[in-house]
Formats: structure tokens, C-alpha cells, sequence
């Protein structure tokens, strides 16, 4: 009963939504997100102090609360675009005028056609715009998720998210995943969030960060190619983005390839600071050896991961 209405509440609002004008949909968004700056202030707290350690002593404060409070404001953005999306990009031309292409797509088209494979991203840009795209240029995407804790959440999600009715579970999904790798599909994951124990420690804007290097150990394990998308937002009330595309090498080490994926997504999280989600606690579980300062978040937690086998730290798959 509790799934059905939620269901049936989904849809309710789903219609609603895609009712209304678009510059009226992306105002009334952008006018919650600001409401939420104000009504959160816990998470505002951690996008202020995540930007601290991110940027250092390189933005005046007020440049951080203008970074921390647009950050909450695309997030809300974000909702109403994943609502458009379908309606906005369906057909070539509309993309064509949307969506700016940048790297190396002509490259990830011809490996579609040739098999599956891994497209990582982070919570950067529309990464759910991001899908709908590469759905749109013939992948058969499907995404790894964390099933949310609210099911009219999961109901939305379901109905916007780019491949979102077969979605794999994080939790016991994986086998499903790896044949579906093996079937010639896709399988997308966003990577750049606390891994916790799971994790491995690399670099993320010059903090440690506990990754997951998840996307190379699947790619390695099923054989197929891994690349990075990045879909940006234009500046701008209209609707237009650029999507990013380069390829990673999945390696043999997990360490390196968790490395390079966060190298990659700072370089395209500088040119656009403002479309990152600074309100999620990143830098929380700190390396061993770490102790309390100015240089570790005030949200940490010291609690050293148990030793074990990199094999063991790369089994827990990351949530989109």
C-alpha cells in the first residue's frame, strides 16, 4: 500500500511539474534552494567548512558563502532539469542546440557500438542530464543506486533518473551489474562521495578523501572500458550545458585509479565551483595518523579503518 501511494504521488507531481513553464519551474527551484540555505543551517555549516579546506586561504569569505549558497541553489536547479530533461533533449535537434559535446565522444560512440562498459561521474554539474545524454547517443545505461530511504523519493527517481526504473541496487546488485557489463551494457556510478572504510585515501582538492575505487575494479574485472563524463550547466537562466568525456585507464592498482579520477573531476570542479554539492560531509572519516586542527573538518570522525587487503577496501560499491 505505502509503495502504491507513493506511486501514485510520483506521478501526481511529476505532471504537475512538467505543467509548468520552464523559467517558471527553474525560478520556483532556484527560490527553494535558497530557502534551504536559510533553513539549513547544519548543512550550510559543512559547505562553508568544506570549501575552507578545498580552497585554503585562496577565497575571501565572502566568495565562500557566495560558492557554498549557489551550491544549494543548483542542487534544487537540478531537480527541475532532471523534470524538463525528457521533454527539452528528445529529439537531436533540441540537443544539438542544448548540449555542447567536448573530448572524446567520437571515441565512447564507437565503443558503444563495440560493447558495455563504465561511465563514472560525481556530484558535479546535472550528472542526471549527464545520462539522459549519453542514453540519447545510443548507451544503454544503467545506474548503480542507493536505494533513498523515503519511497516517494525512490518513486521520483525512478521517473527522472536517466535509466532509473532499472537501476541496480548498491546493496546486492553488484552480480546483476557485473552481467550486465558482460551483456554489452553500461553501467554508471557516481564516485566522488565519502566511501567511508570501503575507501581508499587520495588527494581530493589537496584533503585526503576516503574514495572508492569501485568503477576501476569493476572495469578491470568485466574487461571494458571506463570513461568520465562531466555535464555542466551554462551560466544563465536558459537551459544548456557542456558534456565532458575522457577516458581512464583502469589499471591494476586501485590507489592510482582512485587518484586519477579525483584529479580529473577537480579539474572540471575549478571551472565550475558553484554547480558542486559542498553540503555532503566528504572529508569525514580522516586517514589514519590524523589528528584534531585547523586543517581537518569539524565534523571528522578519528576512528581508524581496520587494516585490509585492497581487494577487500574496493568491494563496496559507490551510490548514485
Amino acid at each position: 500500500m505505502r509503495w502504491a501511494l507513493a506511486e501514485a504521488t510520483a506521478a501526481f507531481l511529476d505532471t504537475l511539474l512538467r505543467a509548468l513553464p520552464p523559467a517558471g519551474l527553474l525560478a520556483a527551484c532556484e527560490g527553494v534552494g535558497r530557502l534551504a540555505w536559510f533553513l539549513l543551517p547544519g548543512r550550510r555549516a559543512v559547505a562553508l567548512e568544506n570549501l575552507r579546506l578545498a580552497f585554503g586561504g585562496t577565497l575571501a569569505t565572502g566568495r565562500r558563502r557566495d560558492l557554498a549558497r549557489a551550491g544549494f541553489v543548483h542542487l534544487a536547479r537540478l531537480v527541475g532539469e532532471c523534470v524538463l530533461a525528457p521533454r527539452l533533449l528528445a529529439t537531436a535537434r533540441q540537443r544539438g542546440r542544448r548540449v555542447r559535446l567536448h573530448g572524446a565522444w567520437r571515441e565512447l560512440e564507437a565503443r558503444m557500438r563495440a560493447g558495455g562498459g563504465v561511465l563514472v561521474t560525481g556530484h558535479l554539474g546535472n550528472w542526471e542530464v549527464g545520462g539522459h545524454v549519453a542514453q540519447a547517443h545510443g548507451m544503454r545505461l544503467r545506474p548503480m543506486v542507493r536505494t533513498p530511504p523515503s519511497a516517494l523519493a525512490a518513486a521520483l527517481m525512478r521517473r527522472w533518473r536517466a535509466g532509473g526504473r532499472s537501476a541496480f541496487a548498491k546493496v546486492g546488485g553488484l552480480g546483476e551489474a557485473l552481467a550486465h557489463l558482460g551483456a554489452g551494457g553500461w553501467l554508471g556510478l557516481l564516485a566522488d562521495q565519502n566511501a567511508g572504510r570501503h575507501g581508499i585515501f587520495v588527494p581530493f582538492m589537496g584533503v585526503a578523501a576516503s574514495t572508492y575505487p569501485t568503477p576501476f575494479v569493476l572495469a578491470r574485472r568485466a574487461g571494458v572500458p571506463l570513461y568520465l563524463a562531466v555535464c555542466l550547466r551554462d551560466p544563465g537562466p536558459g537551459l544548456g550545458f557542456e558534456a565532458w568525456v575522457e577516458e581512464l585507464d583502469p589499471g591494476h592498482d586501485p590507489e592510482a585509479g582512485a587518484r586519477t579520477l579525483n584529479a580529473a573531476l577537480e579539474r572540471h570542479l575549478r571551472r565550475a565551483p558553484g554547480q558542486y554539492h559542498w553540503a555532503h560531509r566528504r572529508y569525514k572519516l580522516r586517514p589514519p595518523g590524523a589528528r584534531p586542527g585547523p586543517d581537518q573538518p569539524f565534523y571528522a570522525r578519528y576512528a581508524t579503518p581496520p587494516a585490509a587487503s585492497r581487494a577487500a577496501r574496493s568491494a563496496g560499491p559507490p551510490a548514485v
